[in-house]
């Protein structure tokens, strides 16, 4: 526990690095932060593309949180505005509400709803006397039957995982809602929003403080921390790359983002997803941004395929394996280095953003003892 005039040095700017920066900084200490990108924001950030459009640059970020103390705090650094997030998914019977509701469930089983819900109901029952909860598929299936885990979510998910459902961890499905109720609102959350002026706008905010110091285009390494003279260290860098992968991998689906210059086509919503069986391209999610911003033009419009290995390092695959190799670098990281590992990459779990924020603002409190 500290309280005021430390050096701290924080890798990577951002949202959990900003925060915890903007944190310190106001508690009285000196704060560095190193971005290896041009531009702060990290996988949030976004550029104005004209027309009120914002294209996020990993994938569309919605806003979302029930949680007080984090809306408070983010509505200190911008305007947040409401947004209603519904998204469809193409099937083999049309476009279905995601996550299942009932119109989901009726689309299914070709029924009104009380007549589907029976067969839903039994499907499950079905499906736990037959099944446990090993694996994603296995939990998939004793959650929502067997007929709706293949129209909605088996195809999608080995796109997504390029595996096997049955090969992913069972905790993934834990992040998939079921509405019991025709509300087709994708979060179920109290405030749902976009900042009015984008994200990297945001985290430019956040970090606009004169003890904190902003250096985008600067990488940091193991030898930096030898050398640094920081009281604290925080890094939201990838653990393995921070180690040269001297241990090996750490294993994160990847993501390629491309562009989608072809004739327009318009969806039901502004994002959608294809739970389709993979064919030629193997697109998973689309955005249409125009649609997404109410934009008077159509587009521009970005299709996510896997990366398979390639592109974008965006969720981590936490198998045993992986996590055992985690916890080796993290003990390496923090007893030879002193460093601290932050955010997505670093702690290498799935957070949202807001989930980002209130572990960052719980960090900063211990350490300054509040």
């Amino acid at each position: 526990m500290w309280c005021t005039m430390k050096n701290i040095l924080i890798v990577g700017a951002g949202i959990a690095g900003s925060v915890l920066a903007r944190e310190f900084a106001e508690a009285g200490n000196i704060v560095t932060v190193l971005e290896k990108n041009s531009t702060v924001g990290g996988n949030c950030s976004d550029s104005y593309v004209g027309d009120g459009v914002y294209l996020h640059e990993y994938g569309p970020h919605i806003f979302h949180t029930s949680n007080e103390r984090v809306w408070k705090y983010i509505n200190r650094f911008a305007t947040m505005e409401h947004y209603e997030h519904k998204v469809k998914s193409l099937t083999d019977r049309g476009w279905a509400p995601w996550p299942i509701n009932y119109r989901t469930i009726e689309l299914c089983y070709g029924e009104t709803i009380d007549v589907s819900f029976s067969m839903w109901k039994n499907d499950i029952e079905k499906a736990r006397s037959t099944h446990n909860t090993d694996t994603f598929e296995d939990k998939a299936v004793a959650e929502v039957g067997f007929p709706l885990y293949d129209m909605m979510i088996r195809e999608y998910t080995r796109k997504q995982w390029n595996r096997d459902p049955k090969l992913v961890p069972s905790e993934v499905f834990g992040r998939i809602r079921v509405v019991r109720s025709f509300d087709d609102h994708f979060f179920g959350d109290t405030h749902v929003c976009l900042p009015k002026n984008g994200y990297t706008n945001l985290v430019n905010n956040i970090l606009d403080h004169e003890n904190i110091s902003v250096y985008c285009g600067s990488m940091f390494s193991l030898k930096d921390a030898e050398e640094s003279s920081a009281y604290a260290i925080f890094s939201s860098s990838r653990p393995d790359e921070l180690c040269l992968y001297s241990a090996g991998k750490l294993e994160y689906l990847t993501t390629i983002f491309q562009r989608n210059d072809s004739s327009y086509v318009d969806r039901p919503t502004p994002i959608v997803n294809d739970a389709n069986e993979y064919v030629g391209t193997g697109i998973i999610r689309s955005t249409d941004y125009g649609k997404m911003f109410h934009s008077t033009y159509s587009g521009p419009i970005i299709d996510e395929i896997s990366g398979k290995g390639k592109g974008n390092a965006l969720y981590p695959v936490r198998t045993k394996e992986n996590t055992d190799l985690l916890q080796k670098y993290n003990r390496v990281l923090s007893s030879e280095y002193g460093i601290i590992s932050i955010g997505r990459l670093g702690t290498y779990k799935y957070t949202n953003m807001d989930e980002a924020i209130l572990l960052s603002l719980e960090m900063s409190d211990r350490f300054l003892g509040r």
